[in-house]
């Protein structure tokens, strides 16, 4: 490789009209770029080069969590480089046609919910995604090719949220709870289709969302505790325009249905719409159960745009609709969907599936677990109900535990390796399927968070244990030597990672 490797790549206003293999040749050069730039810079220099401002304005931000060596090895990576650049263009792509009104109803010519472009980029991935692990070799035990899991791990997991919400529906009327489905939409300065229309982007558009939902949330919180008295989920969708809205159901009781009312009659005023907008349209905000009946449910209005569903004359492509909202949603970096009042329950759902299928686990995990598999059409009713169960308390019988390790840039992170139910002595390894003996608790270490003023050498990290026994815990402060901990400084090496 040529030391004097120089490249500059195109400006923005060319990157988005890029193909993906265009954007990867990009990614390509700057990662070899900065490879060649690290291979002259002094160890004075490394310090200011790791906190300036590099290609499209992108800059790495120094904490605890990204240490010197782990910067540089981000700017040299190929792959950092590429997410980077797929993330920027598609972006800046969609913000560039909501500016140029080219969004719309297709009856005038327009582009509904994304371009086409981008459509067409996200099609073309999960297709190069899909036949590159079609290559890859089935599972002995199995069968099974990483492509059937691919192609299947998008319909479990929407499947699994449908169960889930099910399950919450379910609870609602056991505990004589209403369901409320509250539409937040954003002013008409943030619709291209609005004659006040000031250019925000999709991301402007959900961040202002965002703040309405804390606000309100904030304000519920002082009062009501999030599971005990109220769940739900939340679902974001995307007009023909490209500006979001959110769509929130959740069940609470009567008297939470009043202060949501008076609070929401606050937050919509003064922010660019009409005076008395709330009450104007108050009907279409919030639709109660009080007003649609007992019989109705909305589950089905909120997954509308979740689930696939094929809807004509709705594109110049081939693409469905459900597809170009989730496009338009992932170019923004926008979350689709969001569970309420029920935080990690799906990543304990995911492990425990995993459990019922291992007869060497702990028996009340198992017994957990086997609840939420149903092989035969006559078990869903089990499952549902061994999902109410896990939402109404059995959830808080099941604890994560996770263990210090390094990321793949050298630097301390922690991940999910045990899980445990408070009534076993033993913990469940995940992802080995095995069993670690651990007699009167589990333990959990994790990295705190470095504070300013402090004088341990630099080769100590802080660290908390935390003991988790059957009817307490106990926490504990320690400083741990790193150097078991870490690796040597990073090669200077080319590929990397």
């Amino acid at each position: 490789m040529r030391q004097g490797f120089r490249y500059l790549p195109p400006p923005l206003k060319t990157l988005i009209t890029l193909g993906n293999e265009q954007l990867c040749d990009i990614a390509h050069n700057i990662a070899k770029c900065h490879f060649v730039r690290q291979k002259s810079l002094t160890l004075e220099c490394t310090a200011e080069y790791c906190r300036s401002q590099h290609e499209y304005g992108i800059a790495i931000k120094k904490s605890s969590r990204h240490s010197l060596d782990g910067i540089m090895m981000r700017l040299r990576s190929e792959v950092y480089w590429r997410e980077q650049i797929n993330n920027l263009a598609d972006e800046h792509r969609e913000h560039h046609a909501m500016q140029g009104k080219l969004l719309g109803d297709p009856k005038y010519g327009l582009m509904p919910y994304c371009t086409d472009q981008t459509a067409k980029l996200f099609e073309d991935r999960r297709t190069s995604i899909h036949a590159k692990m079609q290559r890859s070799v089935a599972i002995p035990s199995t069968g099974v090719t990483k492509s059937d899991i691919y192609a299947n791990s998008e319909r479990s997991r929407l499947n699994q949220l449908y169960l889930t919400v099910k399950a919450m529906e379910q609870l609602a009327v056991s505990r004589e709870y209403i369901w409320i489905m509250m539409t937040l939409t954003c002013p008409p300065s943030f619709h291209p289709s609005s004659k006040s229309y000031d250019g925000s982007s999709l991301r402007d558009g959900n961040d202002f969302l965002n703040q309405l939902y804390r606000k309100l949330f904030k304000f519920l919180g002082k009062k009501y505790h999030a599971n005990a008295d109220y769940f739900g989920l939340r679902v974001a969708e995307v007009h023909q325009d490209g500006c979001p809205h959110w769509h929130v159901l959740f069940y609470c009781s009567d008297k939470m249905l009043i202060d949501i009312q008076s609070k929401l009659e606050q937050l919509l005023s003064g922010d660019g719409r009409p005076d008395g907008y709330y009450k104007t349209y108050s009907n279409k905000i919030l639709k109660k159960q009080v007003d649609s009946g007992n019989e109705t449910s909305p589950i089905g209005y909120v997954f509308k745009h979740l689930f696939p569903r094929s809807s004509g004359n709705v594109s110049t492509t081939d693409t469905r609709t459900d597809r170009r909202v989730s496009y338009a949603l992932r170019a923004a970096g926008v979350r689709q969907y969001q569970l309420i009042g029920a935080e990690g329950i799906s990543t304990k759902v995911r492990a425990l599936r995993k459990i019922a299928n291992d007869p060497s686990a702990p028996n009340n995990l198992k017994q957990l677990a086997t609840t939420l598999v149903a092989n035969p059409a006559d078990d869903r009713a089990r499952r549902l109900q061994g999902m109410v169960d896990l939402l109404d308390h059995a959830s808080r019988d099941v604890k994560f535990i996770r263990e210090l390790c390094l990321n793949r840039f050298r630097e301390p992170a922690s991940r999910l390796s045990h899980l445990k139910h408070h009534k076993d002595k033993r913990c469940y390894e995940l992802g080995r399927y095995s069993i670690t003996a651990i007699c009167s608790a589990a333990v959990t270490i994790n990295v705190s968070s470095k504070k300013k003023g402090n004088t341990r050498s630099s080769n100590c990290i802080s660290l908390r244990k935390i003991y988790h026994y059957s009817t307490q815990e106990q926490i504990q402060s320690i400083d741990l030597s790193t150097p078991c901990l870490a690796y040597p400084p990073a090669q200077l090496r080319w590929r990397p990672p």
